[in-house]
């Protein structure tokens, strides 16, 4: 399957228009003001010059009210949601409230199923398809509303650093490095479904939620319901602004702005929200799923076919030819109807809803242009929010209804390719940094004992780095987990300088063998199971590394006793660390096949092309495993850095970059803490009793010198006074000038200045009260026809031409009412 979706265009916004261009209401805006103005030069005995201007106007009035449409509205839709808008916010807005596990406004009660993200960046083409598969079916088998919502917090390490302590020069060089991952922009992303049933059963919901986690998680998705909840599911009680909103208590989320999405190109990426996340600066996306009967759709789609046909033959009779917009909506309509004939896939109505967050309005607004900027780069169509914030808050906030309600009807397997569960959060608040994902430039922190079983198998060739890796993550462990035991069995040896170091944060215990033992497996196998023993001792945490693990599995003791720790050492919080050069040894008994199914983690550095076994033993997607023989080797490549693949079971699976501070690579490669003289500073000061700094302290000195001359030398330009004419003749003015001018210091006489606006202002001026003063009523005239058209449609039956036809004729009987309540007003002054 292609890694593209086919999406069709808006369907609900199909209409009759006059060159495919002005439905009837455009028609209605741009008659009334000129046939209004008109009808009175017609009743008019002797109209005026000054009434032929008027009827100009009022025709310029029309065109711009019919095609002038700011925020993508005309000007009476954007006058009624400034009214609405108003009247609404005058008691602020509603508000979530939160019961445990639960979320309840009014008679609904929502909860909320958390999904983790996978990397699509290491997904192929048949990956992604199962992925949309997966998801299309989920839309296919709800019969209620879904809302999945994905949201972005700043990525901050102040609550991960309490572990630390301070002074320390290690633990100070660590924070310091970690604190240098951090961009500006790094954010943490999470995904929530919310389920909600309207009349508060809560068995309902209960049913609705374990369907739904039954589907995802049957199809390799992570995911759980929150049983307890706080204020950073939902938003706070904001301030709702005209064009945007103002959060309290949230400093880098202060501002907020919300798009909606209007319309599609023909064909989208998978995951294309993953895209609009790769922009900087923090964003919420929210996704209303409603799902649609199919008799109902077919019925819709006949329709909006007919009248889209119908149009399109006006079009093609009155020589204009065929529209392709309306040759590409009835395709559309075709593919649909074909879909649901076939029973392939089920309708939904779908939208989406984009919300940029900024520490200031600047900030905010700064983001909102890069998401409309890539927005338009992916072919996709948006609508502002401007005097609708009250609606776009609710209908981005978990628990309240959907106020928006901008939607479109599409097909459940078009709706799915806006799967929203990419963008890892890869920090745990008690973990150790394992590198940084070259995806995202995001720091990976994860915590191993918080896995199903803590194992991992470090695998690569000779000088991938490896080994390297291995000894920064016991330095890092070290320092994170409080009462850890590190249990070593070290067969070349290698760790015996970093056992000194290690043992000032942790219990260390190393076994080693001198080379002539290095051949002797059966004392390896026997420092396997003292090191065993050992961990089943403790109390605390422990982490055993094993190196050379290979060397164990080549006989069925040592394979065995592997087998046993692996399975075992979860129940005494143990964690096992194999390190391996390669993994094809683990397929010689069942036990070693048992040990790779039950090690959660995997870390592989470069491989050699000929050993295939990679992929089969951890699983690896074909992107991870194309990559895997091409990652950097550290210093074997002249790099500062070595690569590897890092893969932890339903939870991540990414490139990484492992890079270790100065501190750190001085202990690992030389044995020792740098002195603090010998790092060098990036700030550059001059000292003037250098004498290698004498020529540069002149060269300045001159500088200095010439500047301040040339400054001096320029004339301090005067300021002329002005005295505005006064408003008043009254003498208390004229009096108190006098007594002002007596007491300047000027002595010359005040010149006054005498301003003529010019007759082009006062023409701008009038045609501005003109326009003021029609577009007011006028606007007020059409939004009344509207409702009153759509409620006797409605009563009587009308069909949807019918209601178009009577909303274009109604303004012209209520203006021609009007007009003659104003000559019965003036016949009635007049007697």
């Amino acid at each position: 399957m292609s890694e593209k979706v086919r999406m069709p265009t808006d369907l609900d916004q199909v209409s009759l228009k006059l060159l495919g261009k002005l439905d009837t209401k455009d028609l209605a805006r741009l008659g009334i003001p000129s046939a209004s103005a008109f009808a009175y030069l017609y009743q008019a005995s002797n109209p005026s010059l000054a009434a032929f201007a008027g009827a100009g106007v009022a025709a310029g009035l029309g065109a711009t009210w019919a095609l002038w449409k700011p925020y993508g509205r005309s000007l009476d839709q954007n006058m009624y949601q400034g009214l609405r808008w108003k009247l609404n916010n005058r008691n602020g807005v509603e508000t979530p409230e939160i019961e445990e596990d639960l979320l309840t406004a009014g008679d609904s009660v929502s909860a909320l199923i958390e999904v983790d993200p996978v990397n699509m960046e290491l997904k192929s083409g048949n990956e992604k398809a199962a992925l949309h598969k997966l998801y299309q079916e989920l839309l296919q088998s709800v019969d209620h509303p879904i809302t999945v919502y994905s949201t972005q917090d700043p990525f901050s390490f102040a609550q991960y650093f309490e572990n630390l302590e301070d002074g320390d020069k290690l633990q100070d060089d660590y924070r310091g490095h970690c604190e240098g991952l951090v961009q500006d922009g790094n954010s943490k992303t999470r995904h929530y479904i919310e389920v909600k049933v309207e009349n508060g059963d809560r068995n309902e919901l209960s049913n609705r939620v374990g369907e739904i986690l039954e589907h995802l998680t049957s199809g390799g998705l992570t995911a759980y319901r929150l049983t307890e909840l706080d204020s950073r599911e939902i938003k706070d009680t904001p301030e709702i602004r005209a064009g945007h909103i103002k959060h309290r208590d949230s400093e880098e989320r202060e501002y907020s702005k919300t798009l909606y999405i209007s319309d599609h190109p023909r064909d989208v990426d998978f995951s294309w929200i993953s895209q609009i996340f790769q922009v900087e600066g923090l964003l919420d996306i929210t996704q209303t799923l409603y799902p649609k009967a199919s008799a109902d759709t077919v019925s819709k789609l006949q329709k909006l076919e007919n009248k889209a046909e119908a149009e399109n033959q006006s079009l093609i009779r009155k020589g204009y030819g065929s529209s392709r917009k309306l040759e590409r909506l009835l395709d559309d309509l075709d593919w649909f109807q074909n879909l649901l004939a076939d029973q392939d896939d089920n309708p939904v109505e779908y939208g989406c809803y984009i919300t940029a967050y900024g520490e200031n309005k600047e900030a905010c607004e700064d983001t909102l242009r890069k998401v409309e900027n890539r927005l338009k780069t992916l072919g996709i169509k948006y609508q502002d929010t401007t005097l609708r914030t009250d609606q776009a808050y609710q209908s981005t906030t978990p628990g309240l209804k959907d106020k928006l309600s901008e939607h479109q009807l599409m097909p459940a397997g078009s709706a799915a390719s806006g799967f929203p569960f990419t963008q890892a959060s890869n920090i745990d608040e008690n973990g150790v940094l394992f590198g940084v994902d070259e995806s995202t430039e995001a720091p990976v922190v994860l915590d191993r004992f918080k896995w199903n079983a803590g194992h991992s198998v470090l695998a690569g060739v000779t000088g991938s780095g490896k080994s390297f890796h291995s000894k920064l993550l016991l330095l890092r462990s070290a320092l994170i987990y409080d009462d850890l035991h590190i249990n070593i069995v070290d067969p070349k040896p290698e760790y015996g300088e970093l056992e000194n170091f290690l043992e000032e944060y942790a219990t260390v215990q190393r076994y080693e063998f001198d080379g002539s033992v290095n051949k002797d497996e059966e004392t390896l196998v026997e420092a396997v199971e003292e090191a065993y023993q050992g961990a089943q001792e403790n109390t605390g945490k422990t982490i055993v590394v094993i190196d050379e693990a290979h060397r164990l599995l080549k006989k069925e003791k040592g394979a065995s006793i592997l087998s046993t720790l692996v399975r075992e050492a979860r129940s005494s919080n143990t964690a096992v660390h194999l390190i391996t050069q390669t993994i094809s040894d683990f397929y010689r008994t069942e036990d070693g096949k048992d040990i790779l199914k039950n090690v959660p983690c995997k870390i592989l550095f470069a491989h050699e092309k000929a050993d295939n076994q990679p992929s089969k033993a951890f699983q690896l997607s074909t992107v991870a495993e194309t990559s895997l023989y091409n990652l950097a080797k550290g210093d074997q490549d002249s790099t500062d850095y070595s690569q590897a693949i890092l893969s932890v079971s339903n939870q991540f699976e990414s490139k990484i970059k492992v890079e270790a501070s100065d501190v750190e690579a001085s202990i690992i490669e030389n044995r020792e803490i740098p002195d603090d003289n010998s790092s060098t500073s990036n700030s550059f000061d001059i000292d003037y009793n250098s004498s290698n700094t004498t020529e540069e302290a002149g060269l300045f000195e001159k500088i200095k010198a010439s500047i301040t001359q040339a400054f001096s030398q320029i004339e301090r330009p005067s300021v002329p006074s002005f005295s505005w004419p006064s408003l008043s003749n009254n003498s208390k003015n004229r009096s108190r000038y006098n007594t002002q001018k007596k007491d300047s210091t000027w002595s010359n006489k005040i010149p006054e200045v005498n301003i003529t606006v010019p007759q082009s202002i006062k023409d701008l001026l009038y045609v501005s009260k003109v326009f003021g003063s029609i577009l007011i009523p006028v606007s007020g005239l059409i939004v009344v026809s509207d409702y009153i058209a759509n409620q006797v449609g409605h009563l009587f039956g009308f069909g949807e031409i019918s209601i178009e036809l009577l909303t274009f004729i109604l303004p012209f009987i209520l203006a021609g009412i009007g007009f003659s309540l104003i000559d019965t007003y003036n016949a009635v002054k007049g007697a």
